[in-house]
């Protein structure tokens, strides 16, 4: 067992320890991402589609690829794991920022902060958006770049598992124009490689229904799949 960042649970499983806390009730497990992705499939936006990828914003980049209403886990146990996405920007450097890094929702206060010349303490998603409507450029040029980021792992994502659907969450996917920037990239790229490949899908992507609950509400899915049998 894993206990991935957090170092002192490495070694020991999760269900052991919560269950005795928990008057020996049955007990559940599992990553806040793929919950997002169990909860978007079951009652929210995906509901209608069997297979679909969910992008969840914050800290990293949350991610679950889901495959017939089922979280796709892969040979080690990874598939879904967006944040360790990567994408080079000096091959003689070795500059190659993970995605959960560079555009996340962390990410993109710490890219503010950087051109602005201020403590990323000062800033949040708020108000990078609040001083997205009073017109700084600063942080539109550097939201058009996150937007273009997204859009192209969309399209990565899309001819890699080839989802009906990709659901966008986090508490950043509650800024309408969050969505809608993306989207803008997503169609600027599929007009220009459209042109020279054929045929060429372009991702469908919608907001998560449940925004930023959609952990907790897919920690109740996944107790129904693995502990009362319902799929």
């Amino acid at each position: 067992l894993d206990g991935g960042a957090v170092t002192c649970l490495h070694g020991k499983s999760l269900i052991e320890l919560l269950s005795p806390r928990c008057d020996h009730k049955p007990v559940s497990i599992e990553n806040d991402g793929k919950c997002a992705g169990l909860a978007e499939a079951w009652i929210g936006a995906a509901k209608d589609v069997q297979d679909c990828c969910v992008m969840a914003f914050g800290t990293g980049i949350a991610g679950a690829i889901i495959k017939n209403k089922k979280i796709h886990r892969g040979s080690h146990m990874i598939a879904g794991e967006l944040s360790y996405i990567q994408f080079p920007l000096s091959r003689k450097e070795m500059d190659i920022p993970f995605f959960g890094l560079k555009s996340s929702t962390i990410g993109l206060v710490h890219r503010v902060a950087k051109a602005l010349n201020i403590d990323d303490q000062e800033l949040n998603g708020e108000k990078i958006f609040e001083m997205l409507r009073d017109g700084n450029e600063v942080v539109k040029e550097t939201l058009e770049d996150v937007y273009f980021e997204i859009a192209l792992q969309c399209f990565n994502l899309q001819y890699i598992v080839d989802p009906e659907l990709i659901c966008i969450g986090g508490g950043i996917s509650e800024q309408a124009i969050f969505i809608e920037g993306i989207q803008r990239y997503i169609d600027k790229i599929y007009e220009h490689n459209a042109t020279m490949v054929k045929p060429f899908v372009k991702p469908k992507i919608t907001v998560c229904k449940f925004r930023n609950d959609s952990n907790l509400i897919g920690a109740l899915y996944h107790y129904k799949q693995h502990i009362e049998n319902i799929i």
